[in-house]
């Protein structure tokens, strides 16, 4: 069974744990790297966790299996908008096929209806057809814009939107 919970303060070690295995893993679906994030000192990673650990502009979201965590995936709201942008979605290997990925992303959904964000949107490497596949199930459609994702590794991305129907519309 998958469960999942939103960051709190004291998950940056977590945090900082899941990143890393993430970037390891799936180096060709971020633009951000392993060897980068790396070096990153522990209070870089401090400030993001309590940048998204509660408040209306940022949410990271932790999947569980049992109390091993599986996924991350957050949200973070597009500045003064209605608006965000769905960021860092990961799911360990062995989980991918089960629901983790969609209960991340149904958290995320929940949340932005709630805090009023009304239009999400992504950017998945071109490369990466099954998180495509994926997206596009959720009701994802690319809006047609190609852009670097990370032009150092020749990694190229399509920008993929969504608009959430109201919470008493569902």
């Amino acid at each position: 069974m998958i469960s999942c919970r939103r960051a709190t303060n004291a998950d940056v070690d977590l945090f900082r744990s899941i990143r890393l295995r993430a970037l390891q893993d799936s180096p060709g679906a971020f633009g951000s790297t392993y060897e980068a994030a790396i070096r990153r000192d522990h209070a870089s990673w401090r400030d993001q966790i309590l940048s998204t650990s509660d408040g209306i502009d940022r949410n990271t979201q932790f999947a569980f299996a049992a109390d091993q965590c599986v996924g991350l995936a957050a949200l973070y709201r597009d500045q003064d908008t209605a608006s965000g942008e769905i960021v860092q979605m990961w799911v360990d290997p062995d989980q991918r096929g089960s629901p983790a990925a969609s209960i991340l992303l149904g958290q995320l959904r929940v949340w932005a209806a709630e805090v009023g964000i009304h239009h999400l949107v992504l950017s998945v490497t071109s490369i990466n057809g099954r998180a495509i596949k994926f997206y596009e199930k959720q009701g994802f459609r690319s809006t047609g814009e190609c852009l670097w994702t990370d032009p150092n590794r020749d990694l190229q991305g399509i920008r993929m939107t969504l608009t959430l129907a109201s919470l008493r519309d569902e």
